[in-house]
């Protein structure tokens, strides 16, 4: 069991490396996808010691937090735990938004 154990770690400490899910690009990809064909657009797109950032404009609030619900449940992106903080409304109506992945399994360290 120690054996296993200790190999199971080994593989959290590489499996960012490794792992196509967690190439940036593949990210990038399958977020880009579920942009809708109008109303949306990402301004920003970060990736940080495995953290990613999606920063973005999108026609309504509610526009944003569907786009936020599709990233959480299309399964190429359940490698991380995602969050978006409440949009912030532009004079115009329009809500610029933030939505962060934290790896679910690999060591940001």
């Amino acid at each position: 069991m120690a054996a296993i154990q200790k190999t199971a770690e080994r593989w959290r400490k590489v499996e960012e490396a490794v792992n196509p899910g967690f190439y940036p690009v593949e990210v990038l990809y399958q977020v880009s996808s579920l942009l809708p064909p109008d109303g949306m657009r990402l301004t920003s797109f970060e990736v940080e010691k495995g953290k990613v950032t999606l920063r973005g404009e999108a026609s309504t609030a509610p526009a944003a937090f569907k786009f936020a619900e599709d990233i959480k449940a299309k399964p190429e992106l359940q490698l991380f735990n995602w969050q978006m903080p409440s949009p912030t409304l532009r004079p115009d109506g329009r809500a610029e938004f933030a939505i962060e992945g934290d790896p679910k399994f690999a060591k940001t360290d």
